[in-house]
């Protein structure tokens, strides 16, 4: 009888530690998936945050150029740019937005003086920009950021009405 009482004790020890084991695996799988999930929540929220971001900034930037002749579309060195015109003590300025090696970038330059795409400075990184403007006085921003998501957002100027094609 002895010996049946000593088996039965090491089975349910084995019992025990294997159950102790497969609990200890599942708790272990569980976490990495965990891991996983929270590192795929945060690059996505990064991502969101950059492209959505960028898109504010330019549409800021356009309501605080929005007087007639302060918005357009045009080129810096080849790369489609938003064009920004103000004065300042009577002199000329423009300031560029636009894409240029995996950022957005920002120049801000007298009317008179070359633009060059690489003396802008670095707003975020974004792997394309465009603007657009498929009716007169308002602009299509798009933005991709390095996920590869792309966003756009409409942003139309107030001080000019679009003609609507009356002339």
């Amino acid at each position: 009888m002895k010996f049946q009482k000593q088996g039965r004790h090491v089975v349910d020890f084995l019992f025990t530690l294997s159950l102790f084991g497969v609990f200890t695996i599942c708790a272990l799988i569980v976490a990495a998936i965990g891991v996983q999930v929270y590192q795929n929540t945060v690059s996505n929220m990064e991502n969101n945050y950059t492209v959505r971001t960028s898109l504010t900034y330019v549409a800021e930037k356009i309501r605080q150029h929005d007087e007639a002749g302060g918005v357009r579309i045009g080129q810096i060195g080849g790369a489609e740019a938003l064009l920004l015109n103000e004065e300042y003590d009577g002199v000329a300025y423009t300031t560029y937005i636009y894409a240029w090696e995996q950022e957005l970038h920002e120049l801000f330059i007298r009317e008179d003086r070359e633009a060059k795409p690489e003396d802008g400075q670095s707003v975020m990184p974004v792997t394309d920009f465009s603007v657009t403007e498929p009716v007169s006085g308002t602009f299509l921003l798009s933005c991709k950021g390095q996920s590869g998501e792309r966003m756009q957002m409409y942003v139309s100027l107030h001080s000019e009405e679009p003609d609507h094609g009356k002339k």
